[in-house]
């Protein structure tokens, strides 16, 4: 689990370094979600930032596996980011799309 965390705290690194340079831009969270919903991957990974740990650790909290968790997790993560993209018209959330979408991925109990 100590290497997985590594890479996660890697990629963590990662997002917030381009945070800092989109930042630098004058970047609001608005313009990053609109971004985002034209199918900007970099943007989506600004947004998806804060969520990422939280639900990394609902996954493993229920499928108890760490590779399991992180196989959903980014499921959770592909799937939003193509219902993002498809619900242009819609008012939506980046939080309630990311949530819907792993409320979906649980199983069924």
């Amino acid at each position: 689990m100590g290497k997985e965390r590594g890479l996660s705290e890697n990629r963590l690194s990662i997002i917030n370094n381009r945070f800092d340079l989109i930042a630098d831009k004058d970047e609001t969270p608005e313009s990053l979600f609109a971004k985002a919903r034209a199918g900007d991957i970099q943007a989506f990974e600004l947004l998806i930032d804060p969520y990422l740990k939280k639900i990394y650790s609902i996954m493993l909290n229920v499928y108890e596996n760490s590779e399991d968790a992180s196989r959903i997790s980014q499921e959770v993560f592909i799937k939003a980011f193509r219902e993002l993209i498809n619900e242009k018209g819609k008012s939506v959330s980046i939080q309630s799309i990311i949530y819907k979408t792993a409320k979906e991925l649980l199983p069924m109990v």
